[in-house]
């Protein structure tokens, strides 16, 4: 009973916190990339 327990209130949440920064770090890392390149399309098309 105590192993369940362990895992629905420490693991289980640590486990989501993880998945959900993992989310966040990549939306970080590719944002600037995906302003550029919108950035550069709009400005070849006034070119």
């Amino acid at each position: 009973m105590i192993k369940i327990t362990d895992y629905y209130i420490i693991k289980l949440p640590i486990l989501l916190l993880t998945i959900l920064t993992g989310f966040i770090f990549e939306f970080m890392i590719s944002i600037p990339f995906i302003i550029m390149c919108t950035l550069d399309t709009l400005f070849r098309k006034q070119a």
